[in-house]
This record gives C-alpha cells, structure tokens and sequence, in this order.
C-alpha cells in the first residue's frame, strides 16, 4: 500500500511508486493523456478539476492488469498514469504488473506506513506538553525518525555552520515557544518534513529538526527531503537499514 497526499509534488509519487512498488510511472495532468504533469507541482494541482474524491492510498498486486492498475491510480489519486516498462516505454495494458517488475511491499514497510498515518496514531503538540513527551510520541509512531528542538537564536548560528544547543527536553512547549499558536498542531504520516518544520517555526517560533540516524548518529534531514512525508521518509530509512532512532544523552 502507497499513502500519497495533496501536498506530495509530483517527482515524489512516481519515485514512491517505484520505492514501493518496483513500478516506474508517467504522470498527466489531470485526465489529460497528451499533458504530462510537472514534476515539481503538488498532486492537488495536478488532479483533474472533474475527479470525484480521492483516497489517500493505493494498493495494487502482482496479477493486475496494467490497465487495471491504471485505472485504480486515476480513482485514487484524482489523474491519469501511464505504467512504464524496464525501458521507459510505455506498458501494454494487457501485461501483468509481476511482468515489469512489481514486488510487493514489505510487511515492516506497510505496518509502519499505516500505523504511522492512522486517524488514532497522530501527534498532538500542545503547549502543556514536554518536549520529551513529543519526542517519545513521534518516535513511537516513526521508529526511525526523531525530532530536534531549538530555539530561533540557535537556528541563526546553525546558519553560520556554528555548533547548536537543542532546548532542554524537560520543558514544556508554552515554556519555550515564542509565538502563541491559534490551535494546538497534529503531526500525521502524510505531513511533509517541509510543513512540519515550517508549522513549529512559524506557530511556535521554535526551529525543529526532523531526524534520522547515520552510521549509529542522529543527522538532521537536509532540504531535499522537505517534500517527503513522515511515513515515506520512516519507510526508506526502515529499508536502508538506519535504525531505531536514538536521542543523544543530555
């Protein structure tokens, strides 16, 4: 099962689809089949004004039809798809997905997908709440992703290659942000690195950093994953063999 949403620009669906399954893709704006789509606008703007309404995944299986997973993508996702073979052509219907290369996901892969993004699973930050209680939250939900917390002077110093301090962990957000949020922010599977770091900056005032462990080490996420949801980017890190997260001792 694939997750996708609005925000997803249009380069990250087709390399899920082939992280996920194995299955290299064209894209059309909307139910144009003489259009492609651009690869870095959103798939809310590349969804066809006249789709009904659209889901939030996509599961297809090893004997499908390339038609039919054609036709299961354009219901889901709101635009037309053509299926690619190993040389960048396009598919004929009549083949089976098994033939060009489709795998099913991995069981680890598809748990930690939807129990990341489930309605019950999100993760509320409020300003009664600690830092750490976030922290263990997020990191249930995403096993291979932490969050950072940082105060803006701190985030200016980051700019000038300068070392910088996370905010202590045992303070609750109210304590540290310094901007008054109008509600309280739910962090989902579909939220994107980019949003989830710009909502605490520009709802807090706090710089946050999402992160994922290298070679036994907490990194930080660089700006190339910014489009990358939580589930997706939980998913490759589970795939590459990155590990657990593990938050530095203070």
């Amino acid at each position: 099962m694939l997750e996708f949403h609005g925000k997803m620009l249009v380069k990250n669906f087709k390399q899920a689809m082939l992280d996920t399954f194995g299955l290299r893709i064209k894209v059309h704006q909307g139910f144009s089949m003489g259009q492609t789509a651009d690869d870095s606008a959103t798939l809310a703007a590349t969804r066809s004004g006249v789709a009904e309404s659209t889901s939030a995944t996509i599961s297809l299986t090893q004997l499908m039809t390339v038609e039919q997973a054609e036709t299961a993508i354009r219901a889901a996702a709101g635009f037309a798809v053509q299926v690619l073979d190993a040389s960048g052509a396009n598919a004929p219907n009549d083949a089976t997905l098994v033939s060009l290369g489709f795998r099913a996901p991995p069981p680890s892969a598809v748990s930690s997908s939807s129990a990341s993004s489930g309605s019950g699973t999100s993760v509320s930050v409020t300003g009664q709440k600690r830092l750490s209680t976030i922290q263990s939250e997020f990191t249930e939900r995403f096993a291979q992703l932490g969050l950072m917390f940082f105060s803006l002077e701190e985030a200016k110093k980051a700019d000038q290659g300068i070392h910088i301090q996370p905010l202590p962990s045992d303070q609750t957000v109210a304590s540290v942000r310094t901007k008054t949020a109008k509600g309280d922010m739910s962090i989902h599977g579909s939220t994107t690195v980019g949003s989830l770091e710009a909502n605490f900056r520009d709802d807090y005032g706090l710089f946050v950093q999402v992160c994922y462990m290298r070679e036994g080490k907490p990194v930080y996420t660089g700006s190339g994953l910014d489009g990358a949801t939580l589930s997706e980017l939980n998913r490759r890190a589970a795939e590459q063999g990155r590990g657990t997260f593990a938050y530095p001792a203070r």
